[in-house]
């Protein structure tokens, strides 16, 4: 959906420029004159009043007729040259509302398009994690979303300073097998390269429970942690910086865990009234109706994706 939404804001941002292109072109053309003004006649021709007159005022009315003749000639070009009308303030102002609206209108249109889709995107957002928070719950009734995300919050920043100071198992329990043997594979490189990661000066920014899935009995759920930090690579014993730089970076990290709910089902006796149980399916004692507690596995970091820095 988000592609087709692009798509049709794009449509528009061009829609709009031509728009405005051909209602600017419009405008001038409507608002212009070109029409070629009227010179005088009339100048160009000697009037005589007969032979009576003098030589010399005949040359001199002569004279005077060659010099109407230029004046007349003069001013037909000068008429010519400014043939066009000038704008008036109004008009002026109208054309520059137009032609600033080429600028403002797919302006415009992209901070709305940026506006919705971020409208889109957040409700999508919301939408899963209540979709998600729904599907955990009805294998873990206690869950708290708000407690786990903190929690997880907290782990990560033990993990990060485990991995700073290559001593990963001391969070051993907090990571999947799989995903301890990558890192501490990972490890082992830099530390054969004489180099480390520094890690320092965490700063929670956000956290969200976007998705959940059960999958062979393990429940997993997927998170979109940002956070701050400092995340440089140093000369192993130095402070020396190989790559990265020590300046604060915002960090989006997608981050998955698991936890196992095969044995969550598996209460034999009621702590509350002693009575047997079988195939319960709701943690609820169907003889005195009180909720039974299980202690769950500790939840476990599967995966951790950076998908952005800045």
């Amino acid at each position: 959906m988000n592609k087709r939404f692009e798509k049709v804001l794009k449509a528009l941002r061009i829609f709009a420029i031509i728009t405005t292109f051909v209602a600017t072109a419009f405008c001038f053309f409507a608002l212009s004159d070109d029409k070629p003004s009227t010179a005088q006649t009339g100048f160009g021709t000697s009037h005589s009043s007969g032979g009576s007159h003098s030589s010399s005022h005949s040359s001199s009315s002569s004279h005077s007729s060659s010099s109407s003749h230029r004046s007349s000639s003069s001013s037909s070009k000068s008429s010519s040259k400014g043939s066009g009308r000038k704008l008036t303030l109004q008009e002026t102002i109208m054309v520059f509302a137009i032609a600033g609206g080429i600028i403002l209108t797919p302006w415009l249109i992209t901070l709305a398009g940026h506006a919705i889709s971020k409208s889109v995107i957040t409700a999508n957002k919301n939408r899963n994690s209540r979709a998600a928070e729904e599907l955990i719950k009805r294998y873990i009734p206690d869950f708290d979303k708000d407690k786990f995300l903190r929690e997880q919050y907290d782990n990560y920043c033990k993990m990060q300073v485990a991995w700073m100071n290559f001593k990963l198992e001391d969070v051993k329990e907090l990571l999947s097998d799989e995903l301890y043997t990558m890192w501490t594979s990972q490890l082992d490189t830099l530390e054969l390269k004489g180099e480390q990661n520094v890690m320092r000066d965490f700063k929670f920014v956000s956290a969200s429970l976007t998705g959940a899935n059960i999958t062979n009995g393990n429940l997993t759920i997927t998170t979109d942690y940002v956070v701050k930090a400092r995340d440089y690579i140093v000369k192993k014993g130095t402070n020396k910086v190989i790559r990265g730089n020590k300046r604060l970076m915002e960090i989006n990290n997608i981050m998955r865990f698991r936890i196992s709910v095969d044995h969550m089902n598996q209460i034999d006796k009621c702590p509350s009234c002693g009575n047997v149980i079988t195939n319960n399916t709701s943690n609820v004692c169907p003889f005195c109706r009180s909720t039974l507690f299980v202690e769950h596995k500790k939840w476990v970091l599967t995966e951790m994706t950076c998908v952005g820095q800045k």
